[in-house]
């Protein structure tokens, strides 16, 4: 007989190993009126943040009809799992910008 171990236990563990490899992605589309449209995806890499956006973007009717791009004109990743604390500057124009 083999054993295979506990199949929960590596299933949190894969997912343990997943969030830890996770990162926060800045997607900007754009121009929108008089602003960039942006978003942010907690994803495991920029494919994912990209596949996220689209699935999202696919039921934003107002967006589309106003010519604004569905797909990500810059994707930025702005922090991980895995860095050490940190704080922002204050913005009033989006995350991390200088003021």
């Amino acid at each position: 007989m083999v054993y295979y171990g506990d199949r929960e236990e590596d299933s949190q563990r894969d997912e343990a190993h997943r969030v830890a490899s996770m990162s926060l992605y800045e997607i900007l589309t754009g121009g929108y009126g008089e602003s960039y449209v942006r978003c942010y995806a907690w994803a495991a890499s920029e494919d994912e943040a990209r596949d996220l956006f689209r699935k999202q973007y696919a039921g934003l009717s107002d967006y589309q009809r106003s010519g604004c791009k569905s797909e990500p004109a810059k994707i930025t990743c702005l922090f991980s799992a895995t860095d050490t604390a940190f704080i922002t500057p204050p913005s009033d124009s989006g995350f991390g910008n200088d003021v």
